[in-house]
């Protein structure tokens, strides 16, 4: 499976290395389906040159196997990078305390999309905090990856107001992230009058909606 697998992708590349430039953005279209406009950071970029950037994007993706029963990331460390599954299903697997979640992820499905914006967590627990997470083939599986490099290094060769734009994306999630953080913070020191906390919440929401506008 994984050699086959392996020669298709060689094969491939070797055909679109050898077309003309017009001609290989035509079958990179084809190829592509779609795929990253998927992933909701993509989908969002409003800027004319989205489609070439997506399609630079998918040619910079590589391909990977997994055998059933494997680990697809080390989640010990930070994540970096977002993967598609091609075919095949992943289950998350979130083990807390005294409980055990999981997850499916189908053909078509993604996770590690945050990390191009450089969120490091694989990904965030529906039922809580949880100790251990895992990512694993249920399956014989192929995933497309991009790595957060990769995207990077592709989005420094774009217009300014491309980059701007993915800047201001990855701007607003880290507020949406610290705004979550002093509301717990809030919550967990009610108990001890927290209410410059509350204040200081109110007040940051209330200056977002004025920049919104």
């Amino acid at each position: 499976f994984e050699f086959l697998q392996g020669r298709h992708v060689r094969v491939q590349n070797e055909i679109l290395s050898n077309l003309p430039d017009q001609l290989h953005r035509k079958v990179l279209q084809h190829l592509h389906r779609g795929m990253l406009t998927e992933i909701p950071l993509l989908a969002a970029i409003s800027h004319p040159g989205a489609d070439s950037f997506i399609l630079s994007l998918w040619s910079a993706m590589t391909s990977q196997t997994f055998y059933p029963g494997t680990d697809i990331v080390d989640t010990s460390l930070p994540a970096d990078r977002l993967l598609i599954v091609t075919s095949g299903n992943v289950m998350i697997e979130y083990t807390g305390k005294n409980t055990q979640h999981h997850t499916l992820i189908n053909s078509g499905g993604f996770f590690g999309e945050n990390s191009l914006l450089g969120d490091t967590d694989w990904a965030s627990s529906p039922k809580g905090d949880y100790e251990t997470l895992r990512f694993i083939a249920v399956s014989p599986l192929v995933c497309t990856i991009l790595t957060r490099f990769a995207f990077e290094t592709i989005l420094s060769r774009e217009p300014r107001e491309l980059q701007e734009e993915v800047a201001w994306f990855r701007e607003t999630r880290e507020n949406k992230q610290k705004n979550l953080l002093l509301s717990e913070t809030v919550h967990s020191d009610e108990s001890v009058g927290a209410q410059p906390l509350k204040h200081l919440v109110a007040w940051t929401r209330f200056v977002q909606t004025l920049l919104v506008r």
